[in-house]
């Protein structure tokens, strides 16, 4: 069990589950007790069988549920005070006794307590709540109230049930509150013989038994069992008497009261009822559970924890848990042990050595309990998340092994651009200007030796191939900057963007400014042509995809980092592309991004269009 329901209020919530929800359902998929998940507006994202079943309603009908069509009108509004109490941390959980209404339309009770599951962050992103049925419990104690009014009005009078047993007649005298408490008059209840048919007959030796041994030593009877009441039903009775005595002649009469104690017994099979499930849930609990005095001995153990960390429970009970712990961390127990003594839910991630030496990464949250002798003492519950790193370990050398070797890729890819573009605009560019030279003399000396200019097929041709040259010779000028714009190189970023932005008008005639805040950006090569091609991808699905009718670029900068903001007035970005990430265009810009440390972000620019925001630290 997480926590003592009743204490749970000041036991300071304490579950995150951004890293173990799996785990975290299991757990309490077979608890006897309900477990429910809401998101912070309140709607249900999951519940156990129990509470299902509390209320009469399928798992699937609930998960369209809020806590409000659930609860009582008139709960309503305390709870959600206190849920937003939660959410803004002034307190830390809470615990009530509160109705529910069933599918059905009943009305049950149940004991909840409420504790915010908190994200990587440190921010609330569901609500756990565990829930109790205590609609028997609730009558019980309407019971109780009831007996207790008639007990105060009795113990103004008589008390309890009085009687006056004449042993040589047998005839027992009956008075008090009789009535009330056995449902019977004096006249009913008559003598011995009666009393003792109205015994269940389970109890009826032993309390006999017992009668008769403090006759013979004309001493006190005190016994309990249980009573037939008149209204057919057993009451548990304590029934506690006193003999007396005449010289040489034993005992001759006796005089006591009858007290129901019906209720008294109800509560302590309750409570040992709930022991019960307690220490089912502490046993049978995947996750290692200790309980600790406030000093940090370890009070009690379950088989959990001892599997993993390799003793057993009895060479653990009474040590103190630095035994648990590498040398250079035992000096911190006493500051973890003072920050629980606040009352506040402590989750942090230790290593514990296990009996044969190995090492755990051990994910522990602790917060107060009450013990079960009233004591307040350290609730410590315990995964073992050693595979979990490891693998979180592995999955990020693999990321940097393939960032790097993206980089490695990018790298040689614009390397082979540049080289490209050089030999298009150095060498090819040169043949076609020659060519371009050599066409014209042809055409100058052509026309001067043909007779018929005008109808010259040589002269024609000619005219027509200087033609072709003069759109090749653009057309390779521009391929050549498509693939690496030598702009970049010999003015810098600013001014490469300014051409991007020159050349997006004139080819989608979208009106598009450009505003910087900085008059340069020193990157390297690489970088620079990494926020280049994000830039250019971004005016590319702009022409594309978006239907705009204007477009600008923000850049800003600071001592740490560079913003550049691209946005657009069109249809806007569709959420589920940006989530999946199945557009390679998207892939690119983003893979471009993590090789210079940054974040690139899609957003609704207002109600209409995207914007693309790239931050990159300064280097």
């Amino acid at each position: 069990m997480l926590n003592a329901p009743k204490d749970a209020a000041t036991n300071h919530g304490f579950i995150p589950v951004s890293n173990g929800a799996n785990n975290f359902r299991e757990l309490f998929r077979e608890a006897r007790l309900g477990f429910l998940l809401t998101n912070r507006d309140f709607r249900i994202v999951w519940a156990n069988p129990a509470f299902t079943s509390f209320l009469g309603y399928s798992p699937e009908e609930v998960l369209n549920l809020t806590f409000k069509d659930l609860t009582h009108p008139d709960q309503i509004e305390n709870d959600l005070k206190n849920l937003k109490r939660i959410i803004a941390k002034e307190i830390p959980a809470y615990h009530t006794e509160k109705r529910y209404i069933k599918k059905t339309g009943e009305i049950i009770w149940g004991s909840v307590t409420v504790l915010p599951i908190l994200g990587k962050s440190e921010e609330m992103v569901h609500f756990l709540v565990m829930v109790e049925d205590i609609s028997d419990r609730k009558l019980i104690e309407q019971e109780i109230m009831e007996w207790k009014k008639r007990y105060d009005l009795v113990s103004r009078t008589s008390g309890q049930a009085v009687y006056d047993y004449d042993i040589p007649s047998g005839i027992i005298k009956w008075g008090g509150n009789t009535q009330e408490v056995l449902g019977y008059t004096s006249r009913e209840l008559g003598n011995i013989d009666n009393w003792e048919n109205l015994i269940h007959p389970e109890d009826r030796k032993n309390a006999l038994e017992e009668l008769e041994e403090a006759r013979r030593r004309i001493g006190v009877y005190d016994c309990n069992y249980r009573f037939l009441h008149k209204e057919g039903h057993y009451v548990f009775i304590r029934d506690k008497g006193i003999f007396i005595g005449s010289n040489g002649k034993g005992a001759i009469s006796m005089v006591g009261m009858m007290q129901d104690i019906t209720d008294l017994v109800l509560a302590e099979r309750e409570l040992v009822e709930k022991e019960r499930r307690y220490r089912t849930l502490f046993d049978v609990s995947p996750s290692g559970i200790m309980l600790e005095d406030l000093k940090g001995n370890i009070l009690d153990v379950n088989e959990a924890a001892c599997r993993f960390l390799g003793y057993k429970k009895t060479e653990l009970l009474g040590k103190h848990v630095s035994m648990l712990l590498p040398d250079q961390s035992k000096d911190e127990i006493k500051k973890h042990i003072r920050m629980i003594r606040t009352g506040k839910a402590y989750e942090h991630e230790v290593v514990n050595i296990r009996k044969d030496g190995i090492q755990l990464n051990i994910l522990l949250r602790e917060t107060l309990i009450q013990l079960p002798d009233g004591k307040i003492g350290i609730l410590a519950i315990t995964n073992d998340i050693t595979a979990r790193k490891k693998a979180e370990q592995s999955l990020h050398d693999s990321r940097e092994q393939l960032q790097r070797y993206a980089h490695h890729l990018q790298t040689i890819r614009e390397e082979e651009r540049s080289r490209i573009s050089r030999e298009l605009h150095d060498h090819l560019g040169q043949y076609l200007s020659a060519i371009k030279m050599d066409t014209s003399g042809i055409i100058h000396k052509q026309s001067l030796a043909a007779a018929n200019p005008q109808s010259d097929p040589v002269l024609i041709q000619a005219k027509e191939l200087m033609e072709v040259i003069e759109e090749l010779i653009p057309a390779v000028r521009k391929i050549a900057s498509d693939l690496h714009p030598r702009v970049l190189d010999e003015l810098g970023l600013i001014p490469g963007i300014e051409w991007l932005v020159e050349e997006f008008i004139k080819r989608s005639g979208i009106p598009c400014t450009l505003i910087s805040s900085v008059d340069q950006i020193n990157l390297g090569p690489a970088h620079a042509i990494a926020v280049f091609r994000i830039v250019q991808e971004a005016l590319t699905n702009i022409l594309r995809h978006a239907n705009a009718t204007r477009a600008a670029i923000r850049i800003s900068g600071n001592s740490k980092s560079i913003t550049v903001i691209i946005e657009d007035n069109g249809t806007g970005i569709k959420t589920p592309l940006v989530s999946s990430m199945k557009s390679l265009g998207l892939i690119g810009m983003h893979e471009r991004a993590l090789l210079l440390g940054g974040e690139l972000h899609f957003r609704k620019n207002g109600k209409k269009g995207t914007r693309v925001i790239l931050t990159i630290p300064k280097y």
